[in-house]
């Protein structure tokens, strides 16, 4: 495990590399403008899957439990087919889009944009299938490997053409990335593949549709704020604000590491009635651990800044110490992601989507107020702040209120 961890890590600092990288390559209004699109893309990736890839989190992990893990490669490509087929109708629609109408970029960006939705989407397919095996090291080296491509290609990119060929590399990446990890997925369900305990069409797929808007609500917060701040304050504040979302990002990974392999234990042992695994007790490790890194980070930041390196970086980007504080608290909250888990693993999904729908209410009020008024950057951050807050507080209270619901397999009733 500890192997794991440390490759991980250096996956998330790598993905951390890249994002500083671009930011000292770029100047502040193109990172602004490459952060914006970015996130529009990621979005989009979750909004066309219409709960296909969100239903395969619980699902994926059951099937490998109960031993039906042939079936899954075929799941995986029926989605996998939908999606490319839902994005090239996108694609051909945006391409006109921003042919006819100006939508402030090219037709040819608003296609690369759009073709990075679509990696997005399947890269979080593959990544549902390596979290459902008990193959560790392929997880791992899946993830490691999509975070070396990122980083190498974009940067290329940007510095030969841009913040555009920083989207462009980000494009070839994930391509790179879906087709290595697709032979590793062969190969993996060869290695692993043994009888069925349970027929795979008896275990029942639930959970999706919710997940699915529960994950476009709460994603939409950290994906759109940045276009926010652009429209609001303008692409050199939205690239500070970029900045100052990287310890966000951190807390991102950092969390998603741990949920990527604690989580799908989690629903397993939860489905096959097994107490060995305990939610809230990983839950509490994990914020203590999570306490610990923000410190670091904020701590780290700020004495960087005091010493002025890297050389020129700070004064490129104005960040103030109540920013810097104020994300640090953002990334303490991306703990909410593992207790997502925890309920998914209840099969309670209506209440994940309860705290997501109330903590975007949250954040798109308190930020569309701090856009109207023209409030500084600080007051989206404290918006982030709150709604997270309140999705992690509304998280545990389902978990601890709520009983401990599991669907028992066929033939144990």
């Amino acid at each position: 495990m500890s192997a794991y961890f440390f490759w991980m890590m250096l996956a998330s600092a790598l993905g951390f590399g890249k994002m500083l990288a671009l930011a000292q390559i770029l100047h502040p209004a193109d990172f602004g403008a490459y952060v914006s699109l970015f996130g529009l893309a990621s979005l989009s990736g979750m909004v066309l899957s219409f709960g296909q890839v969100e239903g395969t989190i619980k699902h994926f992990p059951r099937l490998w439990a109960t031993g039906a893990k042939a079936d899954i490669p075929r799941h995986a490509t029926r989605i996998a087919l939908s999606q490319c087929a839902r994005f090239a109708m996108l694609g051909v629609a945006v391409a006109i889009l921003a042919a006819t109408v100006d939508i402030g970029v090219s037709p040819l960006t608003a296609l690369v944009t759009v073709s990075l939705g679509l990696g997005t989407s399947l890269l979080s397919l593959l990544a549902s299938i390596f979290r459902a095996s008990d193959n560790v090291v392929a997880l791992q080296n899946f993830t490691v490997m999509r975070s070396v491509l990122t980083l190498s290609v974009s940067c290329i990119g940007a510095l030969l053409f841009g913040w555009q060929g920083a989207l462009a590399g980000d494009v070839v990446a994930a391509a790179l990335a879906i087709i290595i990890a697709t032979v590793q997925i062969r190969s993996l369900s060869r290695d692993e593949a043994h009888h069925e305990v349970i027929p795979a069409s008896t275990i029942e797929v639930n959970g999706g549709g919710r997940l699915y808007v529960a994950n476009v609500l709460s994603s939409s917060m950290s994906l759109v704020d940045r276009s926010m701040v652009n429209a609001a304050l303008g692409a050199a504040t939205a690239g500070t604000y970029g900045v100052i979302g990287l310890l966000y990002q951190v807390g991102q990974l950092t969390m998603g590491i741990l949920s990527q392999r604690m989580g799908p234990l989690i629903i397993r042992a939860k489905f096959i009635g097994s107490d060995n695994v305990s939610g809230l007790a990983i839950f509490r490790r994990a914020a203590a651990g999570q306490a610990i890194l923000t410190a670091g980070l904020v701590l780290g930041l700020l004495g960087l800044q005091w010493l002025g390196w890297p050389a020129g970086f700070f004064g490129k980007y104005n960040l103030s110490v109540l920013a810097i504080l104020l994300a640090g608290a953002v990334c303490l909250m991306q703990v909410f992601q593992l207790l997502e888990f925890v309920l998914i693993a209840k099969d309670l999904e209506r209440s994940v989507l309860t705290a997501s729908g109330a903590s975007s209410i949250a954040f798109f009020s308190l930020a569309g107020l701090a856009w109207a008024f023209q409030s500084p950057l600080e007051s989206f951050v404290a918006a982030m702040l709150v709604a997270r807050t309140l999705q992690v507080t509304l998280l545990l209270l389902a978990i601890i209120t709520k009983p401990t619901t599991r669907p028992l397999p066929p033939g144990d009733s």
